[in-house]
């Protein structure tokens, strides 16, 4: 794995990317942001060469490596289950539920060859998520979110091998405390936040264009401490939205 430091390099001297930008012509804001998130695929040599001379640093300070690679996946075990109620229907409700993530890590050596480990973790969502109707009730109007935020558990550990929990938990913390620098756990952090919105605008999404996914926003709470096991009652492995309440109309 290989990433930049620019964005701890912009920090260490109190440097916006702005007055990066100003100060090397030949570079934009847009480029000096997308570097510091590692976010382009293609980093040509004379970006570099610009930036490490004005930092005035070596390409080893610029870059920091890891002698492996890191794949993250997400999935659930079914398909997401919808059920379109009648129109009178005043709000929605997406049921608990939990998200495979597996982490691989992942080495090609010439002299060692190819070997792997995966990782198995869940993603929480602890609480159901209810989507209301505007109360002036009109078709055109989506069924928006209750609440501003989301906060979603990251947890080791995946049903149904909980017989294998605690090899899996000492591997991975191993794996995370002692192989990974900060950088990389953000950078993988930041990977699997986008993995799961590929996830929901890939699977989730396109059966559900009456809510309004537009306002609907969630954050990942890390508790490697913990693991799915501890949750006496951890929800399906399946994403349901179903009606929950509906309007009083008379006939």
């Amino acid at each position: 794995m290989l990433r930049n430091r620019l964005k701890e390099l912009m920090s260490e001297r109190n440097l916006k990317a702005s007055r990066v930008a100003n100060d090397i012509p030949n570079l934009s804001r847009n480029t000096i942001n997308t570097v510091a998130n590692n976010k382009g695929k293609m980093l040509q040599l004379e970006t570099i060469n610009s930036l490490c001379e004005y930092l005035e640093i070596s390409p080893s300070d610029f870059f920091e490596y890891l002698p492996f690679d890191v794949d993250i996946k997400i999935s659930t075990d079914e398909e997401t289950s919808v059920t379109i109620a009648d129109p009178y229907t005043t709000s929605y409700g997406m049921e608990s539920f939990f998200l495979n993530l597996y982490i691989t890590q992942k080495r090609n050596s010439q002299l060692s060859g190819y070997n792997s480990q995966t990782f198995e973790l869940s993603i929480l969502s602890p609480n159901r998520i209810t989507f209301e109707h505007d109360k002036n009730f009109t078709d055109e109007t989506k069924y928006s979110p209750d609440k501003i935020i989301y906060v979603w558990d990251v947890v080791i550990g995946n049903p149904p091998t909980e017989d294998k929990f605690a090899e899996q938990k000492a591997a991975f913390l191993n794996f995370w405390n002692n192989e990974l620098t900060p950088g990389f756990q953000t950078m993988i952090q930041e990977e699997i936040r986008s993995k799961i919105i590929d996830f929901f605008n890939n699977e989730v999404i396109p059966n559900t264009e009456f809510l309004n996914w537009k306002s609907f926003y969630f954050r990942l709470n890390y508790r490697f401490d913990n693991s799915i096991y501890d949750f006496k009652n951890y929800p399906d492995g399946k994403i349901k939205i179903a009606s929950t309440d509906f309007l009083d109309v008379p006939f």
